[in-house]
């Protein structure tokens, strides 16, 4: 391959390339988190590359479960619950984005972030 890591879609799903392996974005969510441009591919094209697994939400993404209220960090590839506001305005609480709980739960659950 030309590239070593390219996001493709076929136009309903969207999937992360690299080192010759596809991991399938989780939703259309999770794929906007990694701001990067999609290849539009054929279907064919993307079942030729060898399936690793799903892909969440890029690191210091801040999402909010639209049922619980609860705001996550990801990091490290974790979801990590913010307790305390003053971590919403270190890390800009205008780029929270609303999830579903099926969508957190795909990240292990990390350490508390507080104060």
């Amino acid at each position: 391959m030309l590239f070593r890591s390219l996001m493709i879609t076929d136009g309903q799903s969207f999937w992360f390339i690299k080192n010759g392996k596809r991991m399938k974005c989780y939703s259309k969510r999770a794929f906007d988190s990694w701001s990067l441009p999609a290849i539009l591919v054929e279907p064919q094209f993307i079942k030729s590359i060898k399936f690793t697994g799903t892909l969440g939400f890029r690191d210091g993404s801040l999402i909010k479960d639209i049922v619980s209220g609860k705001i996550y960090l990801i990091s490290n590839g974790k979801s990590r619950l913010v307790s305390e506001p003053d971590i919403l305005n270190m890390v800009g609480r205008d780029r929270i984005v609303e999830v579903s709980p099926q969508e957190i739960s795909i990240h292990p659950e990390g350490e508390v972030l507080s104060g």
